[in-house]
């Protein structure tokens, strides 16, 4: 291999190399979609644990009536 095939190589190969790498503003931006993603798990399980909570309630209420 010649020196100037072995240069072209090496730039052809670098370039496919760093292309594919992810950049700090692909890292953030990812991250920024995690959390917003967290962010909506955590809501959606806070409302069906207050529903939960609600229908708990309501059975116990009506059970304690039939109960009297």
């Amino acid at each position: 291999m010649t020196r100037e095939q072995a240069e072209t190589f090496t730039e052809n190969l670098s370039e496919m190399v760093f292309s594919s790498l992810a950049t700090k503003e692909d890292i953030d931006r990812l991250d920024n979609k995690i959390e917003v993603k967290i962010d909506q798990a955590l809501n959606s399980l806070t409302i069906k644990l207050g529903s939960l909570m609600a229908i708990r309630l309501g059975m116990t209420s009506f059970i304690i009536k039939l109960s009297n």
